[in-house]
């Protein structure tokens, strides 16, 4: 079984989980949010998804044009 993706911030949070979980890199693969493949499908499958609304949330401001699948999450999420 693959481990899930978690995102984290970087600059001053660096390493900290999006989702806010409890870091255990033993039971989750880990990528700094603004280095996530995100455009491909098949990798957000593998990402958590309260990672990935949270980064849906706050990477593009509302006015911002934004790729569909961050839409979808907000929408979705």
């Amino acid at each position: 079984m693959s481990k899930l993706t978690h995102m984290t911030y970087t600059g001053y949070a660096a390493g900290n989980l999006l989702c806010n979980m409890v870091r255990n890199e033993s039971i989750m693969s880990l990528v700094h949010a603004s280095y996530a493949p995100l455009n491909n499908p098949e990798y957000r499958k593998q990402v958590c998804l309260c990672c990935l609304k949270v980064w849906a949330d706050y990477a593009y401001d509302e006015v911002e044009e934004m790729p569909d699948y961050i839409r979808e999450i907000r929408d979705n999420g």
